[in-house]
């Protein structure tokens, strides 16, 4: 019954002490502290010690807490400890002590991802204590243990690498460096920034827990890079933006600056064609601009110079049976031609 009890409440271990005596006569797990006597034995100064005697000498209904207990590492995994009173009738009998590891804690704070906020994913929560070691394990060591102490062994002595390594656990085994969270000790919570045991930059607000015999602090970060992803992808979209913007440009002052080098050297041609007196057989062609609109002038002016030659040549011939056309009293060719066939007749 008390097995199944621990696991539906998620208790490492339960032990049941004399007060009397201070004899731990029974636990779950019979670990090494199974057995032995918490006033006088190698356990005196233990936290579960201190557990048990906060317990035999408080009121009835109390349930105390303890700081997480270290105890040994690689072997008995860190936890802290639920105590309270056993009473019978006005006399205290002993205690019960509940026993919790650090992966309670670290399920507890485990942040669930959101669909519609993928940044929500790369905030993390953790715990530590005043004295900056952590009270539950590092989020980037949960993630990925082996390029973790990879990243650790640049920045902390490899004893305590080899015993992160060998308890699979950060708890009690590593301190957060810096004195970005000085103020939680004082009971002040505040914001900051600081660099992770894996030298990641983070973000990170932070506050006491007011929780009687807890000296913790509750943590919530958020990675430096994660919090400027979306200005680069900001950036990188603008990049790629006036990228294609300047090509679009360049195709166009190429497209346009082509077509009016073609329709420049046609009308070349055409004044070419005028300045050698060359008859030119071009049709008039639809006016979309000033380029247009010279070129059917040089055009009209080539026609009369041919008609104005042929008549020209008529006339020398003998053949004065009709006048030239004449286009209005400013057209000087055509008056002067049908003066000159005037004479001729």
């Amino acid at each position: 019954w008390l097995l199944n009890y621990a696991r539906k409440n998620r208790i490492s271990d339960l032990y049941f002490i004399d007060a009397k005596s201070g004899y731990i006569f029974y636990s779950l797990k019979k670990y090494p502290d199974f057995g032995t006597n918490l006033f006088t034995g190698s356990y005196k100064n233990s936290k579960l010690s201190r557990a048990f005697r906060n317990a035999i000498s408080s009121s009835k209904e109390s349930v105390l807490l303890t700081d997480m207990d270290r105890r040994i590492p690689g072997i008995i995994p860190p936890c802290f400890y639920f105590s309270t009173p056993v009473v019978q009738g006005n006399q205290t009998i002993g205690a019960i002590v509940f026993s919790v590891e650090a992966d309670y804690l670290d399920n507890l704070l485990l942040t669930q991802p959101h669909a519609e906020n993928d940044w929500a994913t790369a905030i993390s929560t953790m715990i530590i204590g005043t004295d900056r070691f952590f009270r539950s394990n590092d989020p980037d060591f949960l993630s990925d243990q082996n390029r973790y102490l990879k990243k650790l062994k640049y920045r902390t002595a490899g004893d305590n690498i080899a015993v992160i390594d060998k308890s699979s656990c950060t708890v009690m085994n590593l301190q957060v460096q810096g004195n970005v969270f000085a103020n939680a000790s004082l009971g002040i919570a505040g914001k900051g920034k600081y660099v992770t045991p894996s030298g990641k930059s983070a973000l990170c607000s932070y506050t006491p827990l007011n929780i009687n015999g807890l000296d913790w602090i509750l943590i919530s970060q958020f990675p430096v890079p994660d919090v400027l992803r979306p200005v680069r992808s900001l950036l990188i979209f603008m990049i790629i933006f006036y990228i294609l913007l300047i090509l679009i440009l360049i195709w166009l002052i190429s497209f346009f600056s082509n077509d009016i080098t073609l329709r420049v050297a046609n009308l070349n041609k055409t004044l070419t064609s005028l300045a050698d007196n060359k008859e030119n057989d071009e049709t008039t062609v639809k006016l979309t601009d000033e380029l247009d609109i010279v070129k059917n002038t040089a055009n009209n002016i080539i026609k009369r110079i041919g008609e104005a030659a042929r008549f020209a040549t008529e006339l020398t011939e003998g053949k004065t049976d009709s006048a030239f056309a004449v286009t209005g009293d400013n057209d000087l060719i055509g008056i002067s031609l049908n003066k000159l066939r005037a004479v001729s007749y």
